[in-house]
């Protein structure tokens, strides 16, 4: 689909929208003027004012932050559609501009909403990716600390008052036990095998081309190394449905879909002065997946997990990826943060992850 075919059904939505938001405002004023054609015959018709003002604002509101505003036009900055077991699903990024803007001003606004995309992962432009594997133990310690608390008031609650309190007592000392463990492991986690980093051998990474990295591990250069490492590359859509329960209540879950994966095994190797443990990594990544859409709850996420079975406590590591298109806006306001990034970076910089 070409961007004329985008820019037209964006057009339409556009009016869709308006229509809906006419109706609104057309409908809230016909309650209102039945209660003022009521008022003298029905003691409750007075309602009908703010139960009909409600649907009017509803109606304005709709039009002015969701319909495209006078003296703008509509630009698309990015496109991507992909099928999955369900359907197919195509997604469209767009930005207003001026109507008047020129082909300069045009592109700067692009490359501020791509720079805009990509500002919380300062991580991808250094090329060095910290794992986002979650191996922080204080949040969960003070999760288990809070229900505990919760579950002693509770507890005292029952022997003065009703003992109804001390099942749910009981219910709140089970969860702050499991929290604790999950908070315990983590802490475990974080001492045994530190922080870990992926560091690509080129940025950004690119839809039908080779991916080559290493992953520097906090894991101690004396450990033994019982097996290779288990790698997994995905891309995966999440996405947010509204559904209605056994109740009939309506409500929004989110949901995902592994449109892709691959998965090898590579053993690790010790480089380095000081020395570190470091996973070599290598794929293809292929053509025909919709790139990553950073800066978004939903939408599509590369990602790469890597596994180490050790006797008691396993390594484990997790990457979110910056996988584009190449040529497209992502991809070239990465590749120029991450030229920036390089320029200002030591030469003999020997920074190491955490131990």
């Amino acid at each position: 689909m070409d961007d004329d075919e985008i820019k037209k059904d964006l057009a339409q939505g556009d009016m869709i929208v308006r229509i809906g938001g006419f109706v609104f405002i057309l409908v809230g004023l016909g309650i209102m003027y039945g209660g003022y054609v009521l008022w003298d015959e029905e003691p409750n018709a007075w309602i009908m004012f703010p139960f009909g003002g409600a649907f009017a604002v509803a109606g304005i509101v709709v039009q002015r932050v969701f319909v495209m505003p006078k003296g703008k036009k509509r630009v698309v900055v990015a496109t991507s559609s992909h099928s999955t077991s369900r359907r197919s699903h195509r997604s469209v990024s767009s930005i207003l501009v001026d109507e008047n803007a020129d082909e300069s001003e045009i592109e700067a606004a692009k490359e501020r909403w791509a720079a805009n995309k990509l500002a919380h992962r300062d991580d991808w432009a250094e090329g060095r990716i910290k794992s986002n594997f979650d191996n922080d133990p204080g949040p969960r310690w003070k999760g288990a600390a809070a229900a505990g608390m919760l579950a002693i008031i509770l507890a005292v609650s029952g022997f003065i008052w009703d003992e109804i309190f001390i099942a749910f007592a009981w219910i709140l000392a089970a969860i702050a036990g499991v929290v604790g463990y999950l908070a315990w492991w983590a802490g475990r986690h974080r001492q045994k095998y530190g922080d870990s980093w992926l560091v690509p051998d080129a940025l950004p990474l690119h839809l039908g081309a080779r991916f080559d990295a290493r992953i520097e591990t906090g894991i101690s250069p004396d450990a033994t190394i019982p097996e290779a490492a288990t790698q997994t590359l995905t891309c995966t859509r999440t996405w947010e449905e509204r559904y209605r329960d056994s109740d009939g209540k309506s409500s929004t879950r989110t949901r995902s879909e592994r449109l892709w994966e691959d998965v090898r095994r590579r053993d690790p190797v010790r480089r380095g002065d000081p020395e570190i443990v470091v996973i070599p990594v290598s794929f293809e990544i292929p053509e025909g997946l919709p790139p990553s859409t950073p800066g978004s709850r939903t939408g599509i996420t590369w990602g790469l997990k890597v596994r180490i079975d050790f006797k008691g406590l396993d390594y484990q590591s997790a990457f979110a990826l910056p996988v584009f298109e190449e040529g497209s806006l992502l991809s070239d306001a990465l590749a120029d943060a991450h030229e920036d990034a390089q320029l200002t970076t030591e030469p003999d910089s020997t920074e190491r992850p955490e131990r």
